[in-house]
Parts: structure tokens; C-alpha cells; sequence
């Protein structure tokens, strides 16, 4: 059994690593087990078909990029949304692939397992809460759309090379407006 779990941990890990060099679309069974260096019927031992294995990644990678970024509960709701947001570029920066996959795949809502918040459910609630803790003084649809505008594209322009991280990229853009 113990095997069995470190085998398992070992194909997902790999997955990952798949997805994280070349993105969702090179991932394949034939090339995980290539990579693994273990048979195919032990990859669908552990996950009984590739959908089975994509949500089993995105659930994981989600959880791990939500339990990272929820440690800012002691910021104010303005704070939490710079964190949030500061700390996604940088993931953008650092894994471009995996926040394609957990960030701009259209997809997402129907891999992730029921009821498990994606990273853009996340960011809608931090932006709201970040707007009903102001006193805006313009349409809150339009400051909306704007707030996750500028995040949405600080995050298109690093992940395609076109501007770098910086930790103060978010601060900057963001908290004059809110």
C-alpha cells in the first residue's frame, strides 16, 4: 500500500511537472508513463482515465494555491486583494503553464471536482470585498470590471513575456483605485 502511494504521488508529481514545462495540451498517458518509468496499467490503477488524473491535478493545484494565498486573513479586504493579486503574478511569472491551465482555461469550472472554488471565483469575492469595504465614488460595475481587467491583463502580458514581476506590480495598479 505504501508503494502504491509513493507511485501514485510520483505520477501526479510528474503530471505536474508535464503540464509546468510544456502546458496541458503535451500532457499525455503515453508520455507520463515514459517519464514515470512505470506501466501503463499502474497510471490507470491509480487514476482510471486522463480526466481522472486532469482533475485530480487541478484539484490539487488549486488547493495548494488557495491554502498559500488565504494565509493574508489578518489584511484588510483592500490588503487581501493586493496579496492575492501581487501573488498571482508572481505564480504567473514563476509557472505560466499551470496558471494557464488553473486561470485561463475556460474549462476549469468543470474539471475541478463540486463545489471547490477556482482561482477566478477566488479573485471575483476578493474584489468584492474589496469594494464593499470603500466608499467608491463611481459605478462599482465599472471599478469591477476594471480590477479584474488590470489583473487579468498584468497577468496575459507576463505569462506571454511582454512585462516583468515586480513585487510592487499589484500595490501599484491597484490600490489607487480602491
Amino acid at each position: 500500500m505504501k508503494y502504491s502511494k509513493s507511485q501514485r504521488k510520483r505520477i501526479l508529481n510528474t503530471a505536474i511537472s508535464i503540464i509546468e514545462k510544456d502546458g496541458i495540451d503535451k500532457l499525455t498517458i503515453r508520455e507520463l508513463v515514459k517519464k514515470t518509468n512505470v506501466g501503463t496499467q499502474s497510471v490507470y490503477k491509480h487514476f482510471p482515465n486522463k480526466d481522472e488524473l486532469i482533475k485530480t491535478i487541478a484539484s490539487k493545484l488549486t488547493t495548494d494555491y488557495l491554502d498559500e494565498v488565504n494565509k493574508s486573513a489578518s489584511l484588510n479586504p483592500k490588503e487581501k486583494l493586493i496579496h492575492s493579486a501581487s501573488f498571482f503574478l508572481k505564480k504567473t511569472s514563476e509557472h505560466p503553464h499551470l496558471m494557464d491551465f488553473l486561470f485561463f482555461n475556460p474549462k476549469i469550472e468543470n474539471i475541478l471536482p463540486e463545489n471547490t472554488v477556482n482561482i477566478p471565483t477566488h479573485f471575483i469575492g476578493r474584489i468584492n470585498s474589496a469594494l464593499n469595504a470603500t466608499q467608491v465614488k463611481e459605478d462599482r460595475q465599472e471599478l469591477f470590471l476594471r480590477i479584474w481587467a488590470i489583473i487579468h491583463g498584468l497577468a496575459m502580458m507576463i505569462k506571454n513575456g511582454l512585462l516583468e514581476y515586480t513585487p510592487a506590480l499589484a500595490q501599484n495598479r491597484l490600490a489607487p483605485m480602491i
